[in-house]
């Protein structure tokens, strides 16, 4: 399991990806990042035995890739 250090690296990096690619849709950026986490913990709440660890993984990883260009093709751009 990653160290809570090497989660903040990993935020961090996400970001710095994001907000760096100019292929990136506006509207799939940090901030959407950010809505979508908030969103799954609100949700998870209403859940037992929730593993906040992968589910805060997914909503952080789950536009990582997803070029305005190529909006069909972001889930499986994102999982590769």
């Amino acid at each position: 399991m990653l160290d809570k250090n090497a989660i903040f690296r990993l935020f961090e990096l996400v970001k710095t990806e994001l907000n760096s690619k100019e292929d990136q849709s506006v509207a799939h950026r940090w901030g959407h990042i950010l809505r979508v986490i908030r969103n799954c913990i609100e949700i998870a709440k209403e859940y037992n035995q929730v593993d906040y660890f992968v589910l805060i993984l997914a909503a952080l990883l789950h536009d990582i890739d997803q070029p305005y260009y190529e909006k069909k093709m972001h889930a499986q751009l994102s999982a590769r």
